[in-house]
């Protein structure tokens, strides 16, 4: 414990005093203006899935309108002696529990970048691998879903990131790029978000800017989190090479549920890309060990919870012009504890996305796409007649993203 808290100790005077340092005794030519930018993706979904009684797709739609936006206020300022500090703050541009995605504040220069607030780990930021043929959507960790899962626990990704939602209150810091390599380290002392909610009311609430420092005692929840993360850029000729390697560790504060089956989480990934003559190829894998073992525990859901999961992504795309076109495939296997019967069983995912954008003019991209998603896994909820963690689904969409 003692080396943990010197670490962090340690990470937080480095992030602290490395930016500040250069600045001492100078103003900035001029104070930090904000200005707005963000992303918005429309779509028109079309779907066929398995949709008999129990099964994920039971009642659902065919087809319907999809989007997902953000908007950011962002800016910062350079002052005399080169130091840059800025601010980032990013809204969803739909109603939803967590409104506000990330504030954050930042302070770079020839030392590297250091960060405060609410925002990805650094190795979620520093990830390279599979490039994705379909905006917004795609197989790894799409930010729109059509497809449902029921009560399968294969949720397919291979970004680093512990947190229940990935933008815990956390301090970061970057190394300068040297020779193509770069270096990041971040630290969350809770595995929570500031909100309006009273720590400890509900799991991952800080409570508010009042309500002082966070509970260390929540069942079930894990702290302490350190991602960490190293990256590769090069260019060679005309081949650009990318290379990633990512770690983090959470640390669970209490026991939750009776049988005390809870333990430290973990991940680990690693992966990369090689660009050339308009071709883009890259992959990555992620192992997850989530924290459960061995029994059940009050935070599952339909029966199950995962234990161990592993995340293969692969994908290629080609460019010409306003045209890009591609590929991408992905494989999840879950271990699971189920309560009953009390016994491990396993859920997989196989899914593959093909599809294509083309640059309209600045800023607005249009994109169509074919995804095939195969669900697999037992039964979890034996009352229901059909099997509610098997889905088989083919989705053809059409959309635009606007950049602004």
């Amino acid at each position: 414990m003692r080396s943990r808290l010197l670490s962090t100790t340690a990470l937080f005077g480095l992030a602290a005093l490395l930016p500040i340092a250069p600045a001492l005794g100078q103003e900035a030519a001029k104070p930090i203006e904000l200005h707005i930018g963000g992303t918005f993706d429309a779509f028109f979904a079309l779907a066929n899935e398995d949709s008999g009684t129990g099964e994920p797709g039971f009642q659902r739609r065919s087809h319907g309108v999809q989007r997902r936006g953000f908007i950011t206020f962002a800016g910062d300022t350079v002052l005399d002696n080169g130091l840059v500090a800025g601010v980032n703050v990013e809204f969803s541009a739909e109603t939803c529990p967590d409104q506000i995605d990330q504030s954050f504040i930042f302070f770079e220069s020839r030392y590297g970048r250091a960060e405060i607030g609410s925002t990805d780990s650094a190795a979620k930021k520093m990830w390279i691998g599979a490039p994705n043929p379909v905006a917004g959507h795609g197989i790894n960790s799409p930010s729109i879903f059509t497809v449902q899962r029921g009560s399968n626990r294969a949720l397919p990704s291979t970004f680093i990131g512990l947190g229940p939602n990935g933008k815990e209150e956390k301090i970061a810091y970057f190394t300068p790029r040297v020779g193509g390599f770069e270096f990041g380290l971040s630290y969350a002392p809770d595995g929570c978000k500031e909100s309006n909610v009273a720590s400890g009311a509900i799991p991952f609430a800080c409570g508010g800017s009042f309500a002082g420092l966070p509970a260390k005692n929540n069942a079930g929840q894990h702290s302490k989190l350190v991602e960490g993360a190293i990256n590769y850029i090069g260019t060679y000729g005309d081949t650009d090479i990318a290379a990633y390697v990512g770690y983090g560790h959470g640390t669970l504060e209490a026991q939750s549920g009776f049988l005390g089956r809870l333990k430290d989480n973990w991940q680990f990934g690693m992966g990369g890309s090689v660009s050339y003559a308009g071709y883009t190829f890259g992959g990555g894998m992620r192992h997850t060990v989530s924290g459960f073992v061995n029994g059940p525990d009050s935070t599952f859901i339909d029966g199950a919870a995962a234990t161990e999961q592993r995340d293969y992504n692969f994908g290629i795309t080609y460019q010409t012009g306003p045209w890009v076109v591609g590929g991408q495939y992905h494989r999840t296997r879950t271990d699971l504890t189920i309560v009953a019967p009390a016994d491990e069983g396993t859920d997989a995912l196989d899914g593959l996305s093909l599809g294509g954008t083309y640059l309209l003019g600045p800023g607005i991209v249009l994109t169509a796409g074919l995804e095939y998603w195969s669900y697999r896994g037992s039964d979890k909820s034996p009352a229901t007649l059909g099997n509610d963690s098997k889905n088989q689904a083919v989705v053809l969409l059409f959309g635009t993203r606007l950049n602004f």
